[in-house]
């Protein structure tokens, strides 16, 4: 039962990723617009705003990823010399030159041989991966969607506020979709070295 619960919060954690990369995309269309809710929200509105925001999130990460600018799975041969670079100064270890990865051997292998710890860290780095493919790209779109609301609605930089809100909002946004190909890596690399790892004694018939 312990087990379920950790598994469903790991899921929740990352519905939460998408919710809030979602929301990050309405709040700042409605922000241009003028359209956001000071008073009171009725309670209907807010848990159909959390639908959507929900949707959007997964929408934005998944449509980016059927188009190849980032990626859900874990990334075993990156093309970019500067993503190399980045690991290696982000992680302090090379990143492999060749991964034949079999990610539901690396996979059982964690949970069968039952270390909390190693469940605990691969978790960790796939939220984390989640944080940059779908609330990084929503933080970067929301930049944008204010950039362009100021610029065309307002007939040009009127607010500093808005002026720095939509450059922080970018730049952040970019850096987290960065960091999201480099959890995709520090995965695959993570899988890889469990890929070889020896089984527990007492769960080898288990696994066999």
């Amino acid at each position: 039962m312990s087990d379920l619960i950790k598994l469903l919060k790991h899921f929740f954690t990352r519905d939460i990723i998408y919710i809030l990369g979602g929301s990050s995309i309405i709040i700042s269309s409605l922000y241009v617009f003028k359209r956001l809710p000071y008073d009171k929200v009725n309670s209907y509105y807010a848990l159909a705003a959390i639908g959507f925001a929900y949707i959007i999130g997964y929408a934005v990460q998944d449509g980016l990823s059927l188009v190849g600018v980032i990626t859900t799975i874990p990334v075993t041969n990156p093309k970019s010399k500067c993503l190399l670079s980045l690991y290696k100064r982000f992680t302090n270890v090379t990143f492999p030159k060749k991964i034949e990865l079999n990610t539901d051997i690396a996979i059982d292998r964690i949970i069968i041989n039952e270390v909390e710890q190693e469940i605990g860290e691969y978790q960790r780095i796939i939220t984390l991966k989640t944080l940059g493919t779908s609330a990084g790209p929503c933080i970067f779109i929301s930049g944008i969607i204010i950039m362009l609301g100021v610029m065309f609605k307002k007939g040009g930089w009127s607010d500093d506020f808005d002026l720095l809100l939509s450059i922080f909002s970018i730049l952040i946004g970019f850096t987290l979709f960065i960091l999201g190909w480099i959890k995709g890596m520090q995965q695959a690399e993570y899988l890889n070295r469990r890929n070889t790892a020896p089984l527990s004694r007492e769960n080898k018939a288990q696994y066999r």
